[in-house]
């Protein structure tokens, strides 16, 4: 594995990361055979911002509805992928938490590597493909990163108590940073490595290596998006327009992640509901087939 100071596996030079030029770069790891979403997903990030896009995908088949412009790049990972027992095989959608989930969530480290290497980009943002934007994310974490010089990444929460740290790996903001990119070159390592020696009832995700390494971090370096603007499913009542006390608007969510639910038709029920309350449907195209 190679380390911050070594060159990337995909052939590019980290050195480069110290300013901030190239805007942000948005990544999306296409890989699950998850129908609507992928499409839904990128369109609502085109609409919301003039960030770059970078598709990671290992079968061709999974990307075959990604809308065509000229901001949306692609990039194979089919190399990147760990097989063990945890194999990936394509053909259907795999569930959270299923064996060949597990192995999936280890190419996000892969994909965001290969964006923070990608010219010098100011930011680079993870945004899992039941995400949608409601608005500009990109704009909004670029500004608190300038804002907050010392802070590498921004999480989305799904803490329900201050005593625990719950990362959702849903949505990570990274900064354009050399620091950034040692800690994510990090964490693909544990994680890759956590997958060789799983024990026969073992699981390992994303969430669970990024939650892991916190403690090992410098403090600070790493901190969580405001539940509001960032809301994970488990937070979808909060978002009713209609209020209990005249002048108590709902929060103005940023992004929606239509996580907490299992299975497709039950996300696309969430997600539904949720854009039809803000007034944003269209904003989900390709949510049902014509």
């Amino acid at each position: 594995m190679a380390t911050a100071n070594q060159p990337s596996p995909f052939g590019l030079s980290g050195d480069h990361i110290a300013g901030a030029k190239d805007g942000t770069v948005v990544c999306l790891l296409v890989v699950n055979r998850i129908p609507h979403f992928p499409k839904a997903a990128v369109t609502s990030i085109l609409k919301c911002s003039t960030a770059r896009i970078v598709v990671g995908y290992v079968s061709k088949s999974d990307i075959e509805d990604i809308p065509s412009d000229e901001r949306v790049d692609f990039l194979d990972l089919s190399d990147h992928l760990i097989d063990s027992r945890r194999t990936y095989t394509h053909g259907e959608y795999r569930e959270y938490g299923s064996d060949a989930f597990t192995n999936i969530t280890a190419l996000k480290w892969s994909l965001v590597e290969h964006c923070l290497t990608l010219g010098e980009p100011e930011a680079v943002i993870y945004s899992d493909v039941d995400v949608i934007w409601l608005d500009d994310a990109a704009y909004d974490v670029t500004a608190s990163l300038r804002a907050r010089h010392s802070v590498q990444l921004l999480v989305q929460s799904q803490d329900v108590s201050a005593a625990v740290w719950l990362p959702c790996g849903g949505f990570v903001a990274y900064r354009g940073s050399k620091r950034a990119l040692e800690i994510v070159r990090q964490c693909n390592q544990r994680h890759h490595e956590a997958l060789l020696h799983l024990p026969p009832e073992g699981s390992v995700d994303d969430e669970t290596v990024l939650r892991d390494y916190y403690p090992h971090s410098t403090p600070g370096e790493i901190q969580s998006l405001p539940q509001a603007a960032y809301p994970v499913g488990s937070l979808a009542n909060l978002y009713r327009r209609e209020a209990f006390l005249p002048g108590l608007d709902a929060p103005r969510p940023i992004i929606f992640h239509a996580n907490f639910v299992i299975g497709i038709d039950a996300k696309i029920d969430l997600l539904t509901r949720v854009l039809r309350e803000r007034g944003r449907f269209d904003a989900y195209l390709g949510l049902t087939e014509d």
